[in-house]
Order: C-alpha cells, then sequence, then structure tokens
C-alpha cells in the first residue's frame, strides 16, 4: 500500500493504488492472516497497529517473505509483469528497473493470491 501510493504518481497505468481495504482486509488480515501474525508476534509487533507504524511493519514482513522467495524470484516478477504492460506508456523508464522493485513484487503477488 505505502508503495503504490509512492510509485503510482511515476505512472498511474502502470501502478496502480492498493488501499487499505486490499492490503489488510483481503491479504494481511485475510489470506496471509496466520503468516502476518505470527511474523509480528517473531519480531514483538503488535500485529492489529493502526498507527503510521503500521506501513513500516507491512514494509518488514514483505521484504521477509521476499528474501525467502527463489533466487529467481524478480526476475520472474519483472518478466511477467512487463508482459501484462505491453504496449503501456512507460514514460519515466522504471520497467528496465522492475527487478529491484521489491515491494512491488509483494503487494502484486500477496494481492494476486489473496483473490485466488
Amino acid at each position: 500500500m505505502a508503495v503504490a501510493k509512492f510509485t503510482h504518481f511515476y505512472n498511474p497505468s502502470l501502478f496502480p493504488i492498493y488501499d487499505i481495504s486490499v492490503v489488510w482486509h483481503d491479504a494481511l488480515n485475510g489470506v496471509f492472516r496466520n503468516d502476518y501474525r505470527n511474523w509480528c508476534k517473531e519480531n514483538d509487533l503488535y500485529w492489529n497497529d493502526q498507527t503510521a507504524r503500521f506501513n513500516l511493519n507491512y514494509l518488514c514482513f514483505a521484504a521477509d517473505m521476499i528474501r525467502q522467495a527463489d533466487n529467481s524470484f524478480m526476475q520472474y516478477f519483472s518478466g511477467w509483469f512487463k508482459q501484462q504492460v505491453v504496449g503501456h506508456p512507460d514514460e519515466q523508464g522504471v520497467l528496465h528497473e522492475m527487478n529491484d522493485y521489491y515491494s512491488t513484487a509483494f503487494e502484486f503477488v500477496a494481492i494476486g493470491a489473496s483473490h485466488l
């Protein structure tokens, strides 16, 4: 959610904004409820933190999940993402940096899994 709100303004057609209803209700308190709560417990954090700290908790949780992924995960994600946006403008030239967009990858995967 925090990443989407930032990257959206670089290229709105490539980066939708995922709001709290999607990130929290569908992903972190939905499909990944146990994973997120266990991660918070292991890191001595409150899982239902509704303050600005939520964004930090969310990004750190995402980073931990991405670190545990296959070594080629970001290459797969980058390739998939580029296929999805063929023909869309990339005025800021972000597509060549997609291998480094870890939080974006996590949001797409988490939200996609939530909807599956």
